[in-house]
């Protein structure tokens, strides 16, 4: 393991021992700067949809408040399915595809004696996470890793059990054989009990037939890897874990407001021609809202206890 820091808040290289052929496509997907990226999901960069309820801060940016408000609706679920979620309860939480921090961040605030452990494929997004972290004065119990999923086995402290796990946005970018090898890696290091929180737009119909509204002549987002309700659960079940609950969340109008706020952010602050990842994104803004209308997919909240 080598380190690209020598400081408080720190990133550690976790070599995998087999390569995973599509890495490079989602880490190019996220090679463009953190700047570009808040002018068009917002400045706390929640990347998962969001929830427009009452509860939603009102003095926030919409995409910001939204993409809190799904992440905190979450943890009811949790607690309402029976996960102890309790501060005496989670000592040590693992965040899978940590983005550019915002989940770190929530969690640690959340958990003030908690680890919290994030994994990323991405240099750009860690080193944005790290900056986060590093600014919140979280660096000392928040720990960075450049991790292919599939090699979560390989983190450090293997004798310190996972009593929190989430992952929000990152499956969609897991061929096959990674969803299998991250699950198995996972069920292992997490402690019985443990709670797996998961935010994932999935789709109803049958994958084989299925065509998006604008064609899928590239694979958009690195996001190509499509997956169903059903054949999640599967995997989770197959390795050692029991759904709690299970739902449509955010609904469906509520993930098409929030890409038509994303397509606004565009189309008004990167105009055409645009860099390919924004414009992909615009596309998927279209082609998935026009799935969700028809109800051919959603995004689904699972809430998993390791058995």
């Amino acid at each position: 393991m080598t380190q690209l820091h020598e400081h408080t808040g720190s990133i550690d290289v976790i070599e995998g021992s087999m390569p995973d052929p599509y890495q490079r496509m989602v880490e190019n997907v996220y090679a463009d700067t953190p700047e570009e990226w808040r002018q068009v999901i917002g400045q706390e960069l929640w990347y998962q949809y969001g929830v427009f309820d009452e509860k939603m801060d009102p003095h926030a940016l919409p995409l910001d408040a939204s993409g809190r408000r799904h992440m905190e609706h979450q943890f009811e679920l949790a607690e309402q399915a029976g996960a102890d979620l309790s501060a005496a309860s989670v000592h040590r939480a693992l965040d899978i595809g940590c983005g550019w921090g915002p989940v770190l961040k929530f969690v640690a605030n959340r958990y003030p004696g908690c680890r919290v452990d994030g994994i990323n494929i991405s240099p750009q997004q860690t080193e944005c996470a790290r900056q986060l972290i590093a600014g919140e004065g979280l660096g000392d119990r928040t720990h960075l890793y450049l991790c292919n999923a599939k090699d979560i086995g390989q983190l450090p402290d293997p004798d310190i059990p996972y009593d929190l796990a989430i992952l929000r946005g990152s499956l969609i970018h897991f061929p096959p054989e990674v969803l299998q090898a991250a699950m198995e890696a996972l069920a292992r290091r997490m402690r019985r009990n443990g709670t797996v929180i998961i935010s994932e737009s999935l789709y109803k119909v049958d994958l084989a037939t299925y065509k998006s509204f604008i064609p899928d002549k590239v694979d958009r987002a690195a996001s190509g890897h499509r997956k169903t309700p059903e054949s999640l659960q599967k995997v989770l079940e197959a390795h050692g874990f029991s759904v709690i609950d299970q739902r449509v969340l955010p609904s469906n109008d509520e993930v098409i407001r929030w890409y038509d706020l994303v397509r606004q952010n565009i189309e008004a602050c990167c105009p055409a021609p645009r860099k390919a990842n924004f414009e992909q994104l615009r596309d998927i803004s279209v082609s998935f809202s026009d799935a969700l209308r028809k109800d051919k997919s959603s995004s689904f909240s699972f809430i998993a206890r390791r058995n």
